[in-house]
C-alpha cells in the first residue's frame, strides 16, 4: 500500500493508466491523497478474488479477511476511484424509490428488510471506524424528504405511514428546521450518517493490509 502524491487523473484509457473512472474531480478525491498498490507479483492462491476497491469490494473484503478467508482485492485504479469517490458521502435508511413504493412491490416484509440493512448499513460504518480508528469525520445528522413542488401533501403522509410499517421512526414536521426555504411539510428520518468516504476506505485499506488481504 502506498499514499500517491498524483491527483486522480480525469478519464483516459486504461491502456494509458487510467487512475480514476470519472472525468470530474469530487470533493472527496480532491481531499484526499489517493491510494494505490503495486500489481501482484507471480501465481497467487487466494480463497476469494474482488473486483473493484469501491466501498462494495473494500467492505467486502474486509468482513472475508474477518471471517478467516484469505482475499485478494484487484482494481484498475486508485482506492475508491470510481463510484465511491463521487458519492454524496451520506448513509441513510430514506431510500429514493421509498417505502410506499418497495411496500407496494415486494410487501410489508420486503419495505422492512430494505429499512434494517440499511439502518444497519450505517451502524456498520460508524462502528467499523470506530474500531478500526479510522478518522474520516463520521458524524451522525437528521435527514428530511420533502415535497417537490408539484407533489400532493398526501404523498408525505403515504409515505410516513409506509416508514412506521417498515419499522422507521420518522416524523412529520411542517418544514426543515434551520432552513430558510419556503414552508411545506417534511418527513425527518433520524440518526442518518454522514462521512468522507475516501478517508474511510483509504483507513480501511490499511487496516486490510495489516490482515493479509
Amino acid at each position: 500500500m502506498e499514499i500517491s502524491n498524483e491527483k486522480p487523473k480525469d478519464l483516459v484509457n486504461n491502456q494509458e493508466g487510467v487512475l480514476t473512472s470519472g472525468s470530474t474531480l469530487s470533493y472527496w478525491l480532491d481531499t484526499t491523497q489517493p491510494v494505490k498498490f503495486r500489481p501482484i507479483a507471480g501465481n497467487q492462491v487466494t480463497d476469494v478474488v474482488i473486483i473493484g476497491a469501491g466501498i462494495s469490494g473494500i467492505t467486502t473484503a474486509y468482513c472475508l479477511a474477518k471471517a478467516g478467508r484469505k482475499v485478494i482485492l484487484i482494481d484498475d485504479g486508485f482506492v475508491g476511484s470510481g463510484e465511491t469517490g463521487r458519492s454524496t458521502a451520506h448513509v441513510s435508511n430514506s431510500l429514493d424509490d421509498g417505502y410506499a413504493e418497495i411496500e407496494r412491490l415486494h410487501g410489508n416484509e420486503g419495505a422492512i428488510i430494505a429499512a434494517d440493512s440499511h439502518t444497519a448499513a450505517i451502524a456498520f460504518i460508524e462502528s467499523t471506524a470506530m474500531n478500526e480508528k479510522i478518522d474520516c469525520d463520521f458524524r451522525r445528522g437528521n435527514g428530511y424528504l420533502f415535497l417537490d413542488p408539484g407533489d400532493k401533501a398526501e404523498t408525505l403522509t403515504q409515505e410516513y405511514e409506509a416508514t412506521h410499517r417498515a419499522g422507521l421512526s420518522t416524523e412529520l414536521l411542517d418544514g426543515v428546521p434551520g432552513i430558510d426555504i419556503e414552508k411545506g411539510p417534511c418527513l425527518k428520518f433520524p440518526h442518518q450518517g454522514q462521512f468522507h468516504p475516501l478517508k474511510y476506505l483509504s483507513g480501511l485499506s490499511g487496516v486490510l493490509t495489516g490482515m493479509g488481504v
